[in-house]
């Protein structure tokens, strides 16, 4: 059986997903707004499982930069404490 597959009373279930989550940084905390800061820090969860933690610098640029590079890291969901008008349009 798939290491992901799960049984429930004899039977198959569907895998858990994997959520990918992005964090921006403002000095260890969560970011007052989207494209505050380019340090983000990036968990991987599957259940009730944290899979990955890491801690990235997204480098120079907007918030649209930034966005591309976490839609490229295949991110599901973002946290942060909100979004500038401009980067919701």
């Amino acid at each position: 059986m798939d290491k992901n597959r799960r049984s429930y009373n004899g039977k198959d279930v569907a895998p858990v997903p994997r959520l990918r989550i992005a964090v921006p940084l403002f000095n260890e905390r969560i970011a007052p707004h989207f494209g505050a800061s380019p340090k983000v820090m990036l968990v991987e969860i599957q259940g009730n499982s944290v899979l990955r933690k890491t801690v990235r610098d997204m480098g120079s640029g907007g918030a649209m930069d930034i966005a591309r590079r976490l839609f490229d890291l295949g991110v599901d969901r973002l946290v942060c404490g909100g979004i500038q008008r401009g980067c919701k349009e």
